[in-house]
């Protein structure tokens, strides 16, 4: 692997095995973690994901407390992810279609082994971010809030 501190990598092209050897050998900024631990571990980061496919914030916050609560704030990390799902809902931003390069939503949630119900949710965000169909988009916009309240239901009944 070819590191140019300049550019930097593309890290969308990383194995799993690559990002770990990027992150010993050259301290980037993913290697490391201000106040806690909970993104370490993952071979994909929310933020190099979101940077990577180019997504708006409110995408971005969305995917990184889904993929954070099991580790970090649990039920108030969902209820956060809900509250950026509403409020992207009515901002309604562009969508971004797919490029080469980019990282597969599939790819996300495999090489960080989320579970079945947050990749479901993950899966309807990424569909809503990327299509350009405004009756599409709406639905898919809902079935990503009725997932997030699938996650919430379920962690208030098993608490």
């Amino acid at each position: 692997m070819r590191y140019d501190p300049i550019a930097g990598p593309n890290l969308s092209t990383l194995t799993p095995e690559e990002n770990a050897v990027l992150r010993a050998e050259h301290d980037t900024p993913v290697a490391g973690q201000v106040g806690g631990s909970h993104y370490l571990s993952l071979p994909i980061q929310p933020r190099v994901f979101a940077m990577t496919n180019r997504w708006d914030s409110d995408s971005f916050s969305i995917l990184k407390y889904l993929t954070r609560y099991p580790d970090k704030a649990g039920i108030e990390d969902v209820k956060k992810g809900k509250h950026f799902a509403v409020m992207r809902r009515e901002f309604r931003p562009a969508p971004i279609p797919f490029r080469d390069g980019d990282i597969t939503m599939t790819r996300y949630i495999g090489e960080n082994e989320l579970s079945r119900m947050v990749g479901n949710a993950l899966l309807c965000l990424d569909a809503w971010v990327r299509c350009e169909n405004d009756d599409q988009r709406d639905r898919f916009s809902c079935a990503t809030i009725r997932d997030i309240d699938t996650i919430l239901d379920w962690l208030e009944s098993n608490a």
